[in-house]
């Protein structure tokens, strides 16, 4: 539950980030192109993916607990998107492979 509520906030910044209109163009993949067709739908998908996340976080653990977890998970992963997008270093995949990673660590370990 800890990995899937990571990347359900990951999913959403990336979704809220490439629906910002203040974002220099970066259509590396053909996904952000569409996000940036459909700004509406992006945003809705991004805060939709965040609430996930949140009752992700507070069912593993607890209400203040979860919320606090949410919140510093917010935070470093919003840190992350905004410092590493406009340098267009391949963010997706090192981020892809962690999370794949800590999910098998979560589940047989």
């Amino acid at each position: 539950m800890i990995t899937s509520s990571i990347l359900f906030i990951f999913v959403g910044s990336f979704f809220l980030y490439n629906a910002s209109e203040k974002v220099a163009a970066n259509d590396g993949l053909r996904i952000q192109k569409r996000m940036r067709s459909k700004p509406k739908i992006s945003k809705v998908l991004g805060l939709v993916s965040y609430i996930l996340a949140l009752i992700m976080a507070i069912i593993s653990f607890g209400t203040t607990s979860g919320i606090l977890f949410w919140l510093l998970s917010l935070v470093l992963i919003l840190g992350l998107t905004v410092i590493m997008s406009p340098l267009k270093k391949g963010l997706y995949k090192p981020v892809s492979v962690l999370l794949f990673t800590l999910l098998i660590f979560e589940l047989f370990f």
